[in-house]
């Protein structure tokens, strides 16, 4: 028996899958703004696909919402705002009027109709993705 503790390293280990989850967020999060801020990231079973972007979210500070096959777009609606802090009643409009205004900054008087409607056009896209 040894009385030796063994040393840890507490970071991510470097992973291929983790490394290229990671490169896909920041493709997409570093697009030309004309560019659809979407990607893929596929594999079997087992692979990583989830670890990698639990991981993502948290380097990125970003929301993580894991969708069940029998989800609805309200359903969807509702975790995202329950994952925002936002109230989660009322209809499917109701929430996302509410996630819009949680998610996307205000912006000077003059630009907010166009920032409203390109925010309202992504989470919309976003939505119905999920589908």
């Amino acid at each position: 028996m040894t009385d030796r503790q063994p040393i840890v390293n507490a970071t991510t280990a470097p992973l291929t899958n983790v490394l290229r989850f990671g490169a896909l967020v920041d493709a997409c999060v570093q697009r030309p703004r004309h560019l659809p801020g979407i990607g893929v990231f596929y594999g079997h079973s087992g692979f990583g696909k989830t670890w990698s972007a639990v991981h993502a979210a948290h380097r990125t500070r970003a929301r993580y919402v894991e969708c069940g096959e029998s989800w609805t777009k309200l359903r969807f609606l509702r975790a995202l705002a329950e994952e925002l802090g936002v109230s989660q009643r009322g209809t499917g409009p109701d929430l996302v009027e509410r996630i819009i205004i949680a998610v996307c900054r205000v912006w000077p008087r003059g630009l907010e109709f166009r920032w409203w409607r390109g925010c309202h056009a992504a989470l919309r896209r976003a939505i119905r993705l999920q589908l």
